[in-house]
């Protein structure tokens, strides 16, 4: 069954697939900060602002990635002019972070569980659109504007349902000092950790976690953390050295918070790879915020976007020589919820569980 879902997200294109999903509003249109209230007293001086995990009663986030762009592979033996794959994909992730207990000798860790998922794939070359839906204890899967498979609830007859999925942790995310993730082990029954794995989850919640400073900051600190980007560069091995910079105390949502600002910028040749070989070439901008409460050190929004070009060449020459070219940009924005609210439309627009 979960062999079956991740191949209806990759399965053979439709001949007329609608148009991409599009966001309805733009993670680059961060909110203006604004200057403290009154009886919201920003430091004087340096602040601590120490990696504390999730709060007792877990964190509530939801999480939104749109990847798009396109890959080239080129055969030095093939005559034939190759078209490069079109993708977009759009990811819309409602999950909790729940503290976890330690013995004081195990990594520090905390638990993720998921709350709801929209998934959205369009492609040209070959064409494909595929759709999942995963909220309101229901599992339902499109492909080419048509459902190939709606669950409810649980039915002993199937391999994957909602509910080995909604409300059950999903993955134990191991961290440094700083929240660094070093890992995220996957939890659950085979079929939801194949299911989860396709959609490339634990990517995107890494490339969403923050690096606390481990010391004393003021205006002006800048601290270093090396990430993996959510697109096909990053599942590649491609690390980036991401700066983050101390902008300043700002209000958000009512909260004093601290404001960070970060960057990354990258045009080099032979840039060593994580899964063990060099790109030939690689070019990053990335760039984005993030608001901090200074109460808790907890996230409370976060927007992150990117451009990456990456070039790699694989073979001994001659026949067996691949080029392998990849362009695409990436939009990421994290954001506490309100766990009681449940939209009525994913964040493309579509109805939630509507009527096609």
């Amino acid at each position: 069954m979960a062999l079956g879902l991740a191949a209806a997200a990759c399965a053979a294109p439709p001949s007329e697939p609608s148009a991409p999903a599009v966001l309805m509003s733009d993670p680059a249109l961060s909110p203006e900060p604004q200057v403290p209230a009154a009886d919201l007293t920003a430091p004087t001086g340096p602040v601590a602002l120490p990696f504390r995990g999730p709060s007792p009663k877990g964190d509530p986030y939801r999480l939104l990635v749109e990847v798009s762009g396109e890959r080239t592979l080129a055969v030095s033996s093939d005559l034939v002019e190759r078209q490069p794959l079109e993708e977009s994909h759009l990811l819309e992730l409602e999950y909790r972070e729940l503290p976890v207990e330690t013995d004081g000798k195990s990594e520090p860790a905390y638990l993720v569980s998921l709350d709801g998922l929209h998934y959205r794939l369009l492609q040209q070359n070959p064409r494909a659109d595929r759709e999942i839906e995963l909220g309101d204890d229901r599992l339902r899967v499109t492909a080419d504007g048509k459902v190939s498979l709606d669950l409810r609830g649980s039915q002993p007859k199937e391999d994957l349902t909602p509910r080995k999925l909604l409300g059950r942790v999903f993955g134990i995310v191991v961290h440094d000092a700083a929240g660094n993730p070093i890992r995220i082990q996957p939890r659950g029954v085979p079929p939801a950790r194949h299911f989860l794995d396709a959609l490339n989850v634990a990517a995107a919640i890494s490339y969403s976690r923050l690096p606390l400073p481990d010391r004393k900051v003021e205006p002006g600190s800048v601290w270093h953390a090396q990430r993996f980007p959510a697109s096909p560069a990053g599942a590649l091995g491609l690390r980036l050295d991401v700066e983050y910079t101390l902008a300043g105390f700002r209000e958000l949502d009512g909260v004093l918070c601290a404001w960070i600002l970060f960057r990354s910028a990258q045009d080099s040749e032979d840039v060593p790879s994580a899964a063990g070989f060099d790109f030939d070439r690689v070019v990053v901008k990335l760039d984005g915020e993030a608001w901090v409460e200074l109460a808790t050190s907890r996230v409370r929004r976060l927007v992150l976007e990117d451009e990456i070009r990456a070039a790699l060449t694989r073979g001994e020459g001659g026949e067996r020589t691949v080029n392998e070219r990849y362009r695409h940009a990436s939009r990421l924005l994290l954001t506490l919820r309100d766990p009681e609210v449940k939209p009525d439309k994913w964040e493309d627009g579509s109805d939630r569980f509507g009527r096609r």
